[in-house]
């Protein structure tokens, strides 16, 4: 191999380390995403506790998300999220200030239940 070559050898293999995989979508449109890409904050507003989730991964998800009650209950939704946007969920006077979430990968919002029911523990409380 000749030097220049070996340059732009280690320059293709240095991009592909670093270059994200392509999104692995089923014929459902479904999809795994990165273990973190969901990004929580959270604030008080008078009584009211709102949640947001703001979508880091490559691509559209469908979100479930729980705020906790001061009872123990859930009060829960679930929503798709554009790839960069956001979503609030909001819980009024009797929230404990403690929210959790799990999505999916979803292409396609007509299927977002489909993909949903394909993670294991999809349907187990969060709370």
């Amino acid at each position: 191999m000749l030097i220049s070559d070996a340059k732009y050898f280690l320059a293709a293999l240095a991009v592909s380390l670093v270059a994200p995989p392509a999104m692995a979508q089923d014929s459902d449109g479904c999809f795994n995403t990165a273990s973190k890409c969901i990004s929580v904050t959270s604030k008080w507003k008078n009584d009211e506790f709102i949640s947001y989730f703001t979508n880091n991964c490559q691509g559209r998800v469908y979100a479930k998300f729980c705020n906790q009650r001061e009872n123990r209950s859930a009060d829960c939704g679930a929503s798709g999220i554009g790839e960069g946007r956001r979503h609030s969920w909001r819980t009024y006077s009797d929230a404990t200030g403690r929210t959790r979430v799990r999505w999916v990968g979803s292409v396609k919002s007509s299927k977002d239940w489909v993909c949903g029911g394909k993670v294991p523990g999809w349907h187990d409380p969060l709370f």
